[in-house]
């Protein structure tokens, strides 16, 4: 069953080639950053498949995946606009102060010692240079490099993102 233990992290667009390759629409960082054994796709809310990774190769914006038992176009054209899902638990081990991208959404500014509640972080935008957050509080975006400049401390638990200079930031934006 599709629950808050499953995390989203692409869509298939389309297949690839003729021998069952699919490209993928990476969401949220993890197909990108860590070469996974497997994943979970959804047909309904309630029938979970869980496929084995054959090949992956990785591009700037999607990847191209083949699954085990899937080599021709027919065997994968069901899963043409789904989503690849992994579990929490499945998720690939992280160093200290290493997050996913998925972990950032939501976070709130803080901007010498307060936070900026109005605000949440809705997107992180990649970009070739370094990402780009995305803030937002309804009626107003707000872009920031996510470079050391600009953002300091990341605290994941207490839903927070230091922005150095908010102000400036938000006087720009207007």
């Amino acid at each position: 069953m599709l629950t808050k233990d499953y995390i989203s992290i692409g869509k298939i667009l389309s297949t690839f080639g003729l021998k069952g390759g699919l490209k993928i629409a990476h969401s949220g960082g993890i197909l990108s950053q860590a070469n996974l054994e497997s994943v979970t796709i959804f047909l309904n809310p309630t029938t979970p498949i869980n496929v084995k990774i054959q090949k992956q190769e990785n591009k700037p914006t999607y990847s191209i995946l083949w699954f085990e038992n899937h080599t021709s176009i027919s065997d994968v054209e069901k899963y043409l606009g789904l989503k690849l899902y992994l579990h929490k638990n499945d998720f690939p081990q992280k160093q200290e102060g290493e997050f996913f991208i998925f972990e950032l959404l939501g976070l709130i500014p803080k901007y010498q010692g307060n936070l900026q509640t109005e605000f949440h972080l809705q997107k992180v935008i990649e970009n070739p240079a370094h990402p780009i957050l995305s803030f937002s509080n309804g009626s107003q975006e707000i872009l920031i490099p996510f470079i050391n400049r600009f953002v300091g401390e990341v605290n994941i638990q207490e839903t927070w993102i230091e922005i150095f200079d908010w102000e400036d930031w938000l006087d720009a934006s207007l």
